[in-house]
């Protein structure tokens, strides 16, 4: 029978125990393929061994030393470490033994490879060596007098003391942390209703300024959409046939179309919205009717439309 799953086991312990005691690099700590290239790299440079030649070769080709490892890694792609942090990240999926030789080697994990931990005969006595850190048992806790304690420094912990009946705990709800949460429910569902029918709002009469932008008090007034804004003008002007609309002083402040959407980005989600037009995805900065075509609705930029369009 294999024993692959427990040399695993010890590798992954070994893992975590070097993030624990900060042994490891941040690029093997802020996972992704990039940092596993730059990180492999590193290893060829500095600590290159013959014996790992054995699951290099199936992953990176046949290279004859460190140096054609090492340009191998440099100048191909990050893909080949993609599996492993997938792994890394959900440790209940199967992966490829390969990418526990990766990680072993990664993290200078010793015996390995695999086959070198076989020959080990104290490999089954390894993993608590391996294991991250726990508490001291019992058994090895000193007590010292009352007199002779010392106060913990700022960065010890302190050991648990005993569950007190003052300590012990209280019901999550009571009658005011229910008028908090009714009334922060409250507060939440207005400002997302807000959010979402902003661009829905009647419109506002005898509004003499808005968000700086001069209103005339008209309410028979209407707007026209110029490029990327509304401009406000009289209902029977001619036009070259732009759609004329009714005034809506906050559409007329606030809806813009973003010309340079290079800075669309996850922070953009909740402040931008946007129309999927027929060349390109135009974004705009309030929520509410296309302006070119009314009958259309613009709507909230997500995660997904930002991966898709914006390449981020």
């Amino acid at each position: 029978m294999s024993e692959f799953p427990v040399y695993k086991e010890q590798v992954l312990a070994d893992y975590d125990r070097k993030i624990a005691s900060q042994e490891l690099s941040s690029k093997l700590i802020h996972i992704t393929p990039g940092n596993l290239k730059k990180e492999s790299v590193r290893v060829c440079e500095e600590r290159f061994l013959p014996k790992d030649k054995h699951f290099l070769r199936p992953i990176f080709g046949q290279k004859d030393d460190a140096s054609g490892y090492r340009n191998a890694i440099q100048n191909g792609n990050a893909n080949p470490f993609r599996p492993l942090v997938n792994f890394l990240r959900d440790r209940s999926i199967n992966t490829d033994e390969n990418n526990i030789e990766l990680l072993a080697w990664l993290i200078n994990f010793e015996p390995r490879p695999y086959m070198t931990w076989l020959k080990d005969p104290n490999r089954n006595h390894k993993k608590e060596e391996h294991e991250a850190p726990d508490q001291t048992p019992d058994e090895d806790i000193v007590v010292e007098p009352e007199k002779n304690k010392k106060q913990p420094d700022e960065d010890q912990i302190a050991p648990p003391l005993p569950a007190m009946e003052d300590d012990l705990p209280k019901p999550f709800l009571n009658g005011k942390k229910i008028i908090i949460l009714v009334a922060f429910w409250i507060v939440l569902g207005g400002g997302i209703y807000l959010i979402k029918y902003e661009g829905e709002k009647p419109l506002t009469k005898n509004t003499e300024k808005l968000n700086h932008i001069e209103i005339k008090k008209n309410t028979s007034g209407c707007m026209v959409w110029n490029k990327d804004h509304y401009e406000q003008g009289s209902c029977d002007q001619t036009n070259d046939g732009r759609l004329i609309v009714k005034l809506d002083p906050y559409r007329l402040a606030h809806l813009k179309k973003i010309t340079d959407t290079s800075n669309i980005n996850w922070n953009s989600i909740g402040h931008t919205w946007y129309f999927r037009a027929p060349k390109e995805v135009e974004c705009f900065t309030a929520a509410g009717p296309y302006p070119p075509d009314t009958t259309r609705r613009l709507l909230p930029i997500t995660e997904y439309i930002i991966r898709k369009y914006f390449h981020w």
